[in-house]
């Protein structure tokens, strides 16, 4: 099979919707002014998938190490050094202090749902819960837990008026997995309402494992029998699966949706049974886009898992520093 080779437009637009903030201008400026690799094609298209995996691992240990672009080259170059062993390597070990002024702090927040968005109203502010995306942003600073959080203006291209625009209602940031890692929260949708701790709090029901993949919670369904590693995103309002997963499954609901950096697109979903923390339910998935499937795939994901895991379970609790939630199911499953 003929290897494929990207523009270095196209790995930029690859690796945004992986949650890499990077311009095309960026990519060529490490690939051929620094030369901290050598792209493996020629011509237009030079970039192979290896090479995007370089330029993840250079992505990375700007962030999570010390390293100069000097001594990232001799990294990079490495070739017993994967993306997979340069993230094992430089993995930045978490804090072993917790503040005392936001140790025994809780915060309530009334939540509302509009289009299966969960909207808070947070100080005022009208907050989009979306763990799905690794970089939290919007119009106006956020203040969490006694901390006062400066948030990115834009998520590859995407701001919180383009967010209202979407869903139809006022939003004014978006909370991400930056901010969401860190926490333990809870979401009550019978109660209308979330709450927020940098301790644990009172946590039942059945438990679910989590990892973290650039900031963002990944959960593991089973599918037929099958293992299958999905994006767990509060801010979606329909779930996704590759479109090589799916079999025969019975039509479900033709939905619009929207995710940052494309432009709204229809979609049809289908009623697919799967397996979450050893309870049986049955979730309406779609095929993702195409660029998503790339994305996720390189992400070693299947699909995005969302506002569908509310419609059964409540309250769900996230443990995101202890990679877990709890999971409480409902009597009845919501419409």
């Amino acid at each position: 099979m003929p290897k494929e080779y990207y523009s270095a437009e196209e790995v930029a637009r690859k690796l945004a919707s992986a949650g890499y903030v990077i311009s095309k201008r960026k990519v060529n400026y490490y690939a051929f002014e620094k030369k901290l690799f050598q792209p493996e094609g020629s011509g237009k298209k030079v970039f192979s998938a290896a090479d995007i995996d370089k330029i993840q691992g250079i992505l990375y240990l700007r962030e999570h190490s010390k390293l100069n672009l000097d001594k990232i080259k001799i990294v990079i170059d490495d070739k017993y050094f994967s993306l997979e062993e340069i993230k094992r390597r430089y993995s930045r070990p978490e804090a072993s202090f917790q503040s005392y002024v936001t140790q025994n702090l809780e915060e309530v927040y009334s939540l509302s749902v509009y289009d299966r968005h969960l909207i808070l109203d947070m100080n005022g502010l009208k907050v989009l819960l979306g763990s799905g995306v690794s970089t939290s942003f919007g119009s106006k600073p956020l203040v969490l837990l006694a901390q006062k959080r400066l948030l990115a203006s834009n998520f590859i291209g995407t701001d919180a008026a383009t967010i209202s625009k979407y869903i139809g209602t006022r939003v004014d940031c978006v909370i991400g997995g930056d901010i969401l890692k860190d926490l333990y929260f809870n979401i009550d949708l019978n109660k209308e309402e979330a709450s927020f701790s940098a301790t644990p709090q009172d946590q039942r029901g059945e438990v679910l494992p989590v990892t973290l993949v650039l900031n963002v919670p990944v959960v593991e369904i089973d599918l037929i029998g099958r293992p299958v590693r999905l994006f767990l995103d509060t801010g979606a309002k329909v779930s996704y699966l590759h479109s090589k997963l799916f079999k025969n499954y019975p039509e479900a609901n033709l939905e619009s949706d929207y995710y940052p950096g494309l432009e709204p697109f229809d979609v049809q979903t289908y009623k697919v049974p799967i397996k979450i923390a050893a309870i049986n339910i049955s979730v309406n998935f779609g095929h993702l886009p195409e660029l998503l499937e790339v994305a996720l795939l390189m992400a070693g994901c299947s699909g995005i898992l969302g506002h569908d895991l509310f419609r059964y379970f409540n309250p769900v609790s996230f443990n995101l520093p202890g990679r877990l939630i709890n999971l409480e199911k409902r009597a009845i499953p919501l419409a």
